[in-house]
């Protein structure tokens, strides 16, 4: 069990940062408090992640240091979801996911991974440089409402977030965190905005007024589109 442990581990941080180039962050909470340290990806594979509450972010850094104004890559979009705070078991989630939710209102997530006393979704995408953080941002808001049922965390929606790594333990479930199940595939961000966002919608008004069609936007779409322009400004500068 320990080698399929730390091969899931391995093939887990490969998948989520092999192509990565900035600084990501390796965190511990133990006895003496909460500590972090910064690593490239060749250091970072071959660190230790087999013991309690191990973290580690799945965003990377222009320099060693995790704030949001430092970050340089954008690697995946993510959701915590404690569904211990709902009436829900992991199964009765997982199964209502994968048939009323993935390709349907939200992607098939690449990674389910359980994490003791909850469980990640994870998405992979084609690195993005921070440019497109608003996007992004809009994106992770648009899963997390998706999820709000199944007790999905507002406060986890940050570019960077730090998650348990598969094969560390959850001292306080006393479990090994697990890789529940893995879709292989990496998406674009505009293709999951593209494919899942709201868009304009027609709509005829109401009896008594004139026939023509308006159309309206859903919540929040035209923010969204705001985001659509200045994401746009940034690919035809190339991200500069």
């Amino acid at each position: 069990m320990g080698n399929a442990l730390q091969v899931n581990k391995v093939n887990y941080i490969d998948n989520v940062h092999s192509n990565s180039k900035g600084w990501i962050t390796r965190s511990v909470i133990d006895k003496k408090g909460y500590n972090q340290w910064h690593y490239k990806y060749a250091e970072l594979k071959d660190l230790d992640m087999n013991g309690e509450n191990i973290y580690i972010t799945l965003n990377t850094f222009y320099k060693p240091c995790r704030r949001l104004e430092n970050i340089k890559e954008l690697n995946t979009l993510f959701i915590d979801l404690d569904y211990y705070k709902t009436d829900k078991t992991k199964d009765q989630v997982l199964m209502d996911l994968e048939k009323n939710y993935f390709n349907q209102s939200i992607p098939i997530p690449n990674y389910v991974i359980d994490s003791g006393r909850g469980m990640y979704l994870i998405w992979l995408i084609n690195a993005v440089p921070s440019q497109a953080l608003p996007l992004w941002k809009a994106v992770q808001d648009y899963l997390y409402k998706q999820l709000k049922c199944f007790g999905a965390d507002r406060q986890a929606l940050d570019a960077t977030r730090i998650l348990r790594v598969p094969g560390s333990i959850n001292s306080k479930s006393k479990t090994v965190v697990n890789i529940l199940d893995e879709y292989e595939y990496v998406y674009d961000l505009r293709e999951i905005q593209n494919g899942f966002l709201p868009e304009l919608k027609p709509y005829e008004k109401k009896k008594g007024r004139p026939s023509k069609i308006n159309y309206i936007y859903r919540e929040r779409s035209l923010y969204y589109g705001r985001i659509q322009d200045i994401i746009k400004l940034c690919e035809l500068r190339e991200y500069d």
